[in-house]
C-alpha cells in the first residue's frame, strides 16, 4: 500500500505532526509512506526510519501565495497512492490530489478545498484546537484518525543523521576542549512578539558562566541582526557562538544534541531541541504552550505568563508584557532545577 503525507509549511507544524506520521506507519505495517514537504524543511526526515521517501517541492509552490503552477511539480509524484493525508489543505495541495488520483484522500473541510477529499475533518472540529485543551499533535492526529479510526500518540521524535551527529561532536570538541557542560541559548524567533529580550539572554549567559557552565548562543539566518547588534555584549559573556547563514535542521540538531540544556523562545530551535530529546525550556509569549509544546514535562519546562491581552494577540504589540513579565531569576532557577542543582545557589 502506498501512502502520501502532505506536510505543512512551518517547522513547528511539521515537528508536531511527526507523532501522527509515525503512528500511521506503525499502525499500518504494510504501508509505504512518502512525505511531501517544502524543500526548506526536507532534511527533517533524512534519518526518519518511518519514511520510505521524501518528495521535496519548491518553497515557491508550497507558500500561501504561490507563484508556481501545480502542473509543474506533478511529475515528481510517480507512484499511484492508495491514500493521501493532506494537513496543508490549500488550493495547490487540493489541485495536486485531483491530478494524482489517489484511491482515498483525507484533509480538512475548508470551503475552497473540501471537494478534493473523500473524507474530511469538519472545520468546527479543526477550529476547536484554539481553545488550548489539546496539543497540535493531537489536532493533526484527528486527520489521520479519519483513516485509522484510532490514534495513540507519543512525543514528537526527530531523528538525527549520523553525519550531523558526527559534525556536532567534532564542533563541540573543537570549541569546548575542557568539556564543560554546554547550555544552549536561542534568543531568536521568526515572530518578534515571541522574543524574550536579548539583554535577558545575555545576563542569563553571565549567570550560567559564573556557575561554571559554558553558554552557547544559537543564531540562524533570520537572527543575523541580533548577532551583529549585540556582538560586543556577547563577547563579554565568554559564550560560544553557533551562527549559520543557512537554515538547515540536521546541523542544528547535531549541535543541540551535544548540549546539557537548551533554553529557547517558542520557535524552530525549541521544537528541534525537544524532539531530539534534549532537556528544553520553552519561553512562550503570545502563543499557548498547551497547543505548541506537546513534549514531556518531566525533563522539559515551559515558562509563560497568561496576561489579559494574550488570547487576542496577533503578533502586533507595543509592550510585550507576556514576555517582559518573565524575569531572569525564574528562568535561571528553572534551568538549575533541570540541571539537578540546588535552587538555593541562586540567591548569592
Amino acid at each position: 500500500m502506498n501512502a502520501l503525507y502532505i506536510c505543512q509549511n512551518a517547522i513547528g507544524d511539521i515537528i508536531t505532526s511527526l507523532p501522527s506520521i509515525h503512528f500511521l506507519k506503525e499502525k499500518c505495517k504494510d504501508i509505504s509512506l512518502d512525505i511531501c514537504v517544502s524543500e526548506s524543511y526536507a532534511d527533517v526526515f533524512l534519518a526518519d526510519i518511518h519514511i520510505n521517501s521524501v518528495i521535496a517541492v519548491p518553497k515557491e509552490w508550497y507558500g500561501m501565495n504561490t507563484v508556481l503552477p501545480t502542473i509543474d511539480i506533478v511529475s515528481r509524484f510517480t507512484k499511484h497512492y492508495d491514500l493521501v493525508v493532506d494537513i496543508m489543505c490549500i488550493p495547490q495541495t487540493a489541485e495536486l490530489i485531483k491530478k494524482i488520483h489517489p484511491e482515498k484522500a483525507i484533509g480538512i473541510g475548508f470551503d475552497d478545498v473540501v471537494h478534493a477529499y473523500d473524507d474530511y475533518l469538519p472545520q468546527e472540529q479543526w477550529a476547536a484546537w484554539d481553545n488550548g485543551d489539546r496539543t497540535a499533535s493531537y489536532c493533526f492526529a484527528d486527520i489521520v484518525q479519519l483513516y485509522t479510526k484510532e490514534c495513540s500518540l507519543k512525543d514528537p521524535e526527530l531523528y538525527i543523521t549520523e553525519k550531523a551527529q558526527k559534525q556536532g561532536r567534532e564542533w563541540m570538541e573543537k570549541n569546548n576542549p575542557k568539556q564543560r557542560l554546554v547550555i544552549a541559548l536561542n534568543p531568536g524567533a521568526g515572530n518578534e512578539a515571541k522574543r524574550w529580550p536579548m539583554l535577558n539572554f545575555i545576563e542569563l549567559a553571565r549567570e550560567l558562566k559564573e556557575r561554571e557552565f559554558l553558554p552557547l548562543f544559537i543564531f540562524g539566518p533570520k537572527e543575523s541582526f541580533l548577532f551583529q547588534r549585540y556582538s560586543e555584549n556577547l563577547a563579554k559573556t565568554g559564550s560560544l557562538i553557533f551562527h549559520s547563514e543557512i537554515f538547515s535542521i540536521q546541523p542544528l540538531a547535531g549541535i543541540l544534541n551535544q548540549c546539557g540544556l537548551v533554553i529557547s523562545n517558542d520557535c524552530a530551535v525549541m521544537h528541534v531541541s525537544a524532539a531530539i530529546g534534549r532537556p528544553t525550556i520553552g519561553i512562550f509569549g503570545p502563543s499557548y504552550s498547551k497547543i505548541w509544546f506537546p513534549y514531556s514535562r518531566k525533563k522539559n519546562r515551559v515558562i509563560e505568563r497568561n496576561v489579559p491581552c494574550r488570547k487576542n494577540c496577533r503578533g502586533v504589540c507595543s509592550h510585550f508584557s507576556c514576555l517582559t513579565e518573565i524575569h531572569l531569576k525564574e528562568v535561571l532557577q528553572t534551568s538549575l532545577e533541570l540541571l539537578d542543582l540546588s535552587i538555593d545557589e541562586i540567591d548569592r
